[in-house]
């Protein structure tokens, strides 16, 4: 996808060629940080003037890379000045990029500042909770964040980023508590078209409590044709990430993963999201050792709002603090 695609979530890792003199030296700078990159200067260190944006109408997102060629005849000193998203600008003078031709740039915030939000439920009754991988990627803490409750710190258990998958568990002991199941292997396979209910906490700074909305199972593939994804219309936005994709009983099928904002023509595109196949979770679930085996087949249809009410105690918003 290009890096414009992908509006959240997902293994995004992504290249930008800056150009450059083709006997140059390729100098790689990584956004290791959540903040995205708006603009990216690079001088000689004996120069006064920053010149051009390396990144031009680009911008270097979380874990996303830029590739520089530079001209061997400027020398090693060079002198970079970063500008984030809300124009928080950095410089740095005099960086030896002959000694360190892989550069890599995060924003730090003060600690304790919150990052990013999304969206977990537990997958057992020991307190276990299911995300997605870069909802919790970087994050110093994480919180189970309710509306006019104390968080509940998690601690990150087993995290697969290919999956884009993450089991955290309280860091205190609690209370059993209620959780999702998964749709049995072997059962009512999943079909393009069924019916699908997504649960989750997008845009919290916005939008607030939970929030529910509905569509069908468009493919059981995502894009170019990856097994590890199925594809739904069920409306989610950012903070949906790691929240489960239900059927009309109420199980699990799928965890939203991310959604597509443009299509290759830059036309706008709708409804076309994502999720982590079940086979994919229920694999990462068995090699943490939960019970998986206790699954469900697809049972009676359930309307919307006894899917939300059978299953909302056990989805919760997550806080990504730095």
């Amino acid at each position: 996808c290009r890096p414009d695609e992908i509006a959240f979530g997902g293994q995004t890792v992504s290249r930008i060629d800056g150009g450059g003199p083709e006997s140059g030296q390729v100098i790689s700078f990584v956004n290791d940080g959540r903040t995205p990159l708006q603009s990216l200067f690079l001088t000689p260190a004996s120069d006064t003037h920053w010149g051009d944006d390396r990144l031009g109408s680009h911008t270097l997102g979380s874990k996303m890379r830029l590739d520089l060629r530079l001209a061997k005849s400027a020398g090693c000193l060079w002198d970079i000045k970063l500008v984030y998203q809300g124009d928080i600008t950095r410089e740095q003078r005099g960086q030896d990029l002959c000694a360190t031709p892989l550069q890599s740039l995060f924003l730090r915030d003060k600690p304790g500042t919150l990052v990013s939000t999304g969206t977990g439920f537990h997958v057992s009754d020991k307190g276990h909770i299911l995300t997605n991988h870069h909802v919790i990627d970087g994050c110093n803490r994480v919180l189970i964040a309710r509306d006019g409750r104390p968080g509940i710190p998690l601690s990150v258990i087993r995290q697969d980023e290919e999956a884009d998958l993450a089991l955290l568990t309280h860091e205190q002991p609690a209370a059993a508590s209620p959780f999702i199941t998964f749709r049995a292997n072997g059962n009512a396979a999943i079909r393009a078209g069924e019916r699908v209910v997504v649960i989750g906490y997008p845009v919290r700074s916005k939008l607030g409590g939970v929030n529910i909305t509905e569509g069908v199972v468009s493919s059981l593939k995502g894009p170019d044709k990856d097994a590890t994804r199925m594809q739904y219309t069920a409306p989610s936005q950012p903070g949906n990430s790691g929240g489960p994709i239900l059927d009309q009983s109420g199980v699990a099928i799928g965890v939203v993963v991310a959604r597509m904002t443009t299509t290759d023509d830059n036309r706008a595109a709708q409804n076309i999201n994502f999720g982590v196949s079940l086979a994919t979770v229920t694999a990462f679930l068995k090699a943490a050792d939960i019970p998986v085996d206790a699954q469900k087949a697809a049972g009676n249809p359930l309307t919307t709002p006894e899917i939300l009410e059978a299953a909302g105690d056990a989805i919760v918003p997550l806080d990504c603090l730095d």
